[in-house]
């Protein structure tokens, strides 16, 4: 009878440490906690990371939406992920104050997972990372033709 209750009171107790672990445990797209620094640099590589994420109507994050991560040297690597399947996507930075003057990054389609990968040079126009439709931006004009903020990605921290 000991054991049972010994083991009973042993489970009960990793049942209590596991669920506050978890709770603990960051989100999928933080990586860092908020007020952290403006990017998180991978030690003294020179490697950046950059999150990007889903925002609601009043800027905040949208929890379990889209999102996205940009590993950022001096080319870049974007993976978006939870997008709308099948449809196409441009990577622009914007510097916040001439609007709608952007930069063109990198465009393609997402599959049919909402996934999508991107490379290219990160560029030198602004501290902002936008993944927008394509369909809102003119590359060739450097310009933003559309606003549909739900269907973005916006930077989580400035690079």
């Amino acid at each position: 009878m000991k054991k049972i209750y010994l083991s009973a009171v042993l489970g009960i107790a990793f049942l209590l440490v596991m669920s506050s672990f978890v709770m603990a445990m960051p989100n999928k797209i933080s990586g860092y906690e908020p007020g952290a620094k403006n990017s998180c640099r991978a030690g003294n590589s020179g490697v950046e990371h950059l999150y990007l994420v889903e925002k609601d109507a009043d800027w905040n994050v949208v929890e379990e939406g889209a999102w996205g991560k940009m590993r950022i040297k001096d080319d870049f690597v974007f993976n978006g992920h939870g997008l709308e399947a099948n449809t196409e996507y441009t990577l622009l930075r914007y510097d916040g104050e001439t609007w709608p003057t952007v930069e063109c990054l990198a465009s393609g389609t997402s599959n049919k997972g909402g996934n999508i990968n991107l490379a290219g040079n990160i560029g030198s126009y602004g501290n902002k990372v936008w993944l927008v439709l394509s369909d809102d931006v003119d590359c060739e004009n450097s310009a933003m033709t559309g606003w549909n903020p739900s269907e973005y990605l916006f930077e989580y921290n400035l690079i």
